[in-house]
Parts: structure tokens; sequence; C-alpha cells
């Protein structure tokens, strides 16, 4: 595909089929948040990728009160900020973007999961243990990844591009 067919291909995607994600295509997705730019070339993130179902559950089980908020992906990449700076946000965003483009070029559906940081972060310590972070590390966003289960149509794009020459 070409980047820009990837860049118009990239859609949330909520619904997946019951089948595993490669290994090396997950890595790769990871690859590319590793690649995003950083404020100050800081490299503060860094990504775990969960794709064991038993792990997804609990972590489901624990923090969401048995809530599906990742939509019963096969797999889930959290983004961890291990150092805690000015332009966090802005590199996490990067990374995130990457990470989806990454993903559909793969042929893989994928959702960037916001909502997750509040109530997966309020239960701190059984996520630390689940996800192996270390002190001072801080869990920002996920991205669920899967073969995807829905077809979407492209969608439409308001006007909002102004040259001024």
């Amino acid at each position: 595909m070409e980047f820009k067919d990837v860049i118009a291909a990239r859609r949330s995607r909520r619904e997946y089929l019951d089948r595993a994600v490669e290994v090396e295509k997950v890595k790769e997705i990871m690859k590319a948040g590793t690649l995003a730019p950083t404020g100050m070339d800081k490299q503060n993130l860094r990504f775990v990728a969960v794709m064991n179902k038993e792990a997804l559950s609990e972590i489901r089980k624990n923090t969401f009160g048995g809530d599906d908020l990742f939509y019963s992906a096969p797999a889930v990449v959290f983004c961890i900020e291990t150092e805690e700076t000015s332009t966090t946000e802005l590199n996490v965003g990067a990374a995130m973007e990457n990470m989806a483009l990454a993903a559909t070029d793969l042929g893989l559906g994928c959702c960037w999961i916001h909502c997750a940081r509040e109530r997966l972060n309020a239960d701190a310590a059984r996520l630390s243990d689940i996800l192996h972070l270390s002190a001072g590390e801080k869990f920002l966003e996920c991205l669920t990844l899967g073969y995807s289960a829905q077809k979407r149509e492209p969608k439409e794009v308001r006007e909002t591009i102004t040259v001024i020459k």
C-alpha cells in the first residue's frame, strides 16, 4: 500500500476475528512506535504487548470491572512512560499514530483506547505487576490489535484545509 492509502485506510476497529496476531507483526508495530519523534529526543516511552488471553482477562477483570474496553482484541500494546517530560503527551500521540498506521499497513485492525488510562491507573499496582513496570513508570495509552471483523468504508472528511499564498 502507498503511504497515502495507508493514511486513508486507517480507521478505528472495534470488532475482531478470533484469530491470533503474529508476534512478528506486533513487534513491527511496536518498532514503529519507537521510531516516532520525541521532544528533545528524550525517547521516554516503551511498549509492552500483551497477547496472552489470561493476562488480558486479568486486566479486564481487575481494572475494568469486567467491561471489555479491549473489544476482545487478541493483542493489546500498552504505551509506558519511562520518564516524565513536558512533551510526553505529544510523544505518545506521535507513537500511537505511527503504530496505528503500521497496523493498517500490515492488514490489521486497531483501536486507540484512551479511556483506559484513568481506569487502568486507578489500580496501578495491579497493572504494574501484570505489565512488569519498573518504579516510576506509568501507563499512558493502549492500542488494540487484531484481524478486523468489520468492513468500514472510508469516512467523509470535512474540508479543513486553507492555503494562503
